[in-house]
């Protein structure tokens, strides 16, 4: 079977969204950068929302709470699962990452053309 690569999934959010940008703006060029910028915005907040979720942040923030009000019936944890969840969601980072990135540079781009 034939996985996905990131780069391929930064690629589809791209096209998709010039296209959403498309279909709302029409030929308005302003409305062109601010629907590419936003969507450019709005992937790099889910690109580093993913990155600080998959670095286990709210993991070890949770586990802290649970030790600091110390109840043990609370201590239990699974190194596994938490490795699974984020293994099977690694394309999130650099695709999100590679299609905001673009998108708010094509945007900076468009201003000065």
């Amino acid at each position: 079977m034939h996985r996905i690569r990131p780069w391929q999934w930064s690629l589809i959010l791209m096209i998709g969204s010039w296209v959403i940008v498309a279909l709302i703006s029409h030929t308005q060029k302003l409305e062109w950068i601010n629907g590419l910028f936003l969507f450019g915005l709005g992937f790099l907040v889910v690109s580093g929302s993913a990155y600080v979720i998959r670095g286990g942040f709210f993991s070890l923030f949770i586990r802290g709470f649970r030790k600091w009000i110390q109840r043990p019936e609370l201590e239990v944890w699974d190194e596994e699962t938490d490795s699974k969840r984020t293994k099977r969601l690694e394309w999130i980072v650099p695709a999100f990452l590679m299609a905001g990135l673009v998108d708010t540079f094509l945007s900076f781009a468009l201003v000065y053309i």
